[in-house]
């Protein structure tokens, strides 16, 4: 799955690269300011996932967070057992 999303996203990527040079070559006196812009584009979108990457690291993790708290139970009987029985 990881393999497949990982192959659309370089595809897309090399069509976006791709797509911004034909507008560069169709509008050829501009083309500074066509790179320009989709550079700006390109490195705001990135800023605005590492924020969103940043964001999501933060927050702590729900994986196994049934296990855990079924762990937690586990520990806390064994103490009471533990106890009861000095």
């Amino acid at each position: 799955m990881w393999s497949k999303a990982i192959g659309a996203a370089f595809l897309l990527a090399v069509g976006v690269i791709m797509a911004v040079f034909c507008l560069a070559l169709a509008f050829w006196e501009q083309r500074i300011l066509v790179f320009g812009l989709f550079a700006a584009l390109f490195i705001g979108g990135g800023l605005i996932l590492v924020a969103s990457l940043k964001r999501q690291a933060a927050q702590p993790s729900k994986m196994f967070k049934a296990s855990l708290s079924e762990l937690e139970d586990d520990m806390a009987q064994l103490r009471r057992y533990r106890n009861k029985s000095e």
